[in-house]
């Protein structure tokens, strides 16, 4: 729902989001992890919803990656880890 309010608007808009898009797209992937593991406090999905719910992800992370900023973000995360 978060991403629902985030992403329509003008493409300026949406990258005046970037970072809060970005945020709500962790977010969702930590929660299909938690899906994908099956832990007893979740709630079931069959194959096909976990193959849909993924695709979303995937397209979600394709879409925020060319985000400029959200990008160089990313990036100096990634190198601050090493």
């Amino acid at each position: 729902m978060a991403l629902g309010r985030l992403l329509p608007g003008e493409v300026d808009a949406v990258k005046e989001r970037q970072f809060r898009v970005g945020y709500e797209i962790e977010r969702f992937e930590g929660l299909m992890a938690a899906y994908r593991s099956g832990g007893d406090d979740m709630p079931v999905l069959n194959a096909a919803q976990l193959e849909d719910l993924d695709r979303l992800r995937v397209a979600l992370r394709i879409g925020v990656d060319k985000l400029e900023r959200w990008a160089e973000f990313r990036t100096g995360q990634s190198e601050q880890r090493r």
